[in-house]
């Protein structure tokens, strides 16, 4: 068994989801259907600790502190005698976007990280937030387990906004599910689990190799191993992403996506739009925009500065390292560079040439990302450039002296390039996905596909689990 919660395990496929649907949706049509709920929440901490105890009062302590700050922020004709009077609402919820940051800076880089703590920090902040604004009321206890340790959701995401998910769930009551409800969900997490252990494993034993040497990289070489690891987070996160998804759907419940082909587009802005979504929304709605407010005389210029902030900020979030920072840097530059050439330059480019440019940035940003010093990134970024050492493939020798057992990584990487290159999004053929014998084997083949990988033992963690 896995050391920690895992979509991509036999014990989650076969086992803990299969009871967890059955006893969700057996406990909705009793008389009371808050039972569904308590189920839920109780599955939902089983899967959080799963592995690894000790995550389990971190969680906890965050929710149940949320919970009570939401109190004091709520509206004041309901929550007036829970508020001392000389404290006023914008005081608990400064008081908790505080204290939220400082917990999640004291376990992200001054301690162990907890599975799942900067996804479900920022859903509680955005919850304070949407309180103070008047967006919802607090929630009870029960209905913040229910949202905030929603197990599709805690450990990557896509991160939810409260109101729009627990809107749902009290919508939802007594309602059941259909085969036709429950058929595109299935073949979505047949989607998602293929590109995480086929395709997305396999770009990673070209990276881990790659990366492991990389000062023996040969130009070639190093652009095959950058260009590998922006496909492998890709597949990765949006392989996982689409499972959630699919588990939400099963449940009765729509998430928002994640990601819409983000490495089709043709600027740094139409990537981040695409990229990671809710967390773009995050930024845009609760970093960006209260920054630009804060500006006297607002101006092009301002915004901009803004928007360098913002993507700081982000790297930060994503760690402490240098590398991250430079992350964050560099999208943030290239956000900046694309609004100025959109708003003074005004010089539409080539759609291809457009495409190639906004790759390649994103591909050098990542290698910041991926290496593990600031030294080792230099090495590859100079060998992306090293004419001397063009044709070397001694780097990639482990892979070559696989034999036989590269064609399974050789097929995966062929249906990586595909699907990033031509062909609907998994967002596209679920929305348009039609109950049929023909696409039920469709999912059927996936799934058989992915289990002959996941059974091969090479298939690794979610890399966004490390986040």
């Amino acid at each position: 068994m896995f050391s920690q919660a895992q979509f991509n395990s036999f014990e989650f496929i076969f086992l803990f989801l299969p009871c967890v649907l059955i006893g969700f949706h057996l406990l909705k049509k009793s008389s009371n259907s808050n039972y569904s709920h308590y189920w839920l929440i109780i599955c939902s901490l089983f899967f959080y600790s799963w592995g690894n105890l000790s995550n389990l009062p971190i969680l906890l302590s965050s929710l149940v502190f949320n919970y009570t700050i939401a109190q004091f922020i709520g509206p004041i004709d309901t929550q007036s005698s829970l508020r001392p009077r000389n404290l006023s609402r914008k005081f608990f919820l400064i008081l908790g976007i505080v204290l939220n940051v400082l917990f999640l800076s004291y376990y992200k880089y001054f301690s162990y990280l907890p599975l799942g703590i900067s996804f479900f920090t920022i859903m509680q902040i955005m919850y304070l937030v949407d309180c103070y604004e008047g967006m919802l009321k607090p929630n009870t206890l029960r209905e913040h387990a229910l949202v905030v340790s929603f197990f599709p959701t805690v450990i990557m995401g896509p991160i939810l906004r409260v109101k729009d998910v627990l809107t749902q769930f009290r919508e939802t009551v007594n309602k059941g599910i259909s085969h036709e409800q429950l058929a595109p969900a299935i073949a979505l997490f047949s989607i998602g689990l293929f590109k995480k252990v086929v395709i997305a494993d396999s770009f990673a034993i070209i990276v881990d190799v790659g990366y492991a040497s990389v000062s023996a990289l040969s130009m070639i070489m190093a652009w095959v191993v950058t260009v590998s690891y922006t496909l492998q987070i890709y597949f990765d996160f949006s392989g996982y992403s689409d499972m959630a998804i699919a588990i939400a759907m099963a449940l009765g419940i729509k998430i928002p996506i994640n990601f819409n082909s983000p490495l089709r587009t043709k600027s740094i802005v139409k990537f981040w739009q695409s990229w990671h979504m809710s967390l773009t929304n995050f930024i845009t709605t609760y970093l960006y925009t209260p920054i630009v407010r804060s500006f006297a005389k607002l101006n092009f210029h301002k915004t901009m500065l803004a928007t360098m902030i913002t993507m700081l900020i982000v790297g930060i979030w994503h760690g402490s390292s240098w590398g991250f920072l430079i992350f964050g840097t560099l999208h943030g530059l290239g956000m900046v560079i694309n609004h100025y050439w959109q708003k003074k330059i005004k010089i539409k480019l080539p759609n291809f040439l457009a495409w190639a440019l906004t790759f390649t940035y994103v591909n050098v940003a990542f290698i910041f990302f991926r290496a593990e010093s600031i030294p080792d990134a230099t090495a590859v970024l100079f060998s992306l450039i090293n004419s001397e050492s063009i044709m070397s493939l001694a780097t990639m020798a482990p892979i070559f002296e696989l034999g036989p057992q590269a064609l399974p990584i050789i097929f995966s990487v062929m249906m990586g390039l595909i699907a990033i290159s031509s062909g609907k999004n998994s967002n596209q053929i679920i929305e348009k996905f039609q109950f049929s014998t023909k696409e039920l084997v469709l999912a059927s083949l996936l799934m058989v596909v992915s289990l002959i990988y996941l059974n091969s033992n090479v298939s690794t963690g979610f890399i966004y689990y490390a986040f």
